[in-house]
């Protein structure tokens, strides 16, 4: 059993590690700032909720403690990340329009 845990905590941080580099690496292809906010946004958060679901998933079946700050740490994410990005593009946007008036 606890290689099998072993092994899904293996695959999820590596898994997160790669979405996460892959979102990186996004920032330097895309052109355009709406473009490019897009793909790390979505990227670090995936990469994040995986590397935290590893840590999960080993503090409870092998370090036997309560998760429960875990999965909070992993709703907030999931909740603010979101809004964050929304933020940045209507600042964005606003600053465009602004600056177009002008």
């Amino acid at each position: 059993m606890l290689i099998l845990i072993s092994f899904i905590c293996s695959f999820l941080l590596i898994l997160g590690g790669s979405v996460t580099l892959l979102g990186s690496i996004g920032l330097l292809f895309f052109s355009n700032f709406y473009i490019r906010i897009h793909m790390p946004m979505l990227a670090s958060s995936i990469g994040a909720i995986c590397i935290l679901l590893s840590f999960t998933v080993f503090s409870f079946y092998v370090l036997e403690k309560p998760i429960f700050h875990i999965v909070t740490i992993i709703t907030f994410m999931i909740i603010s990340s979101p809004i964050t990005t929304t933020l940045i593009m209507r600042a964005a946007i606003y600053r465009t329009i602004k600056k177009d008036t002008n």
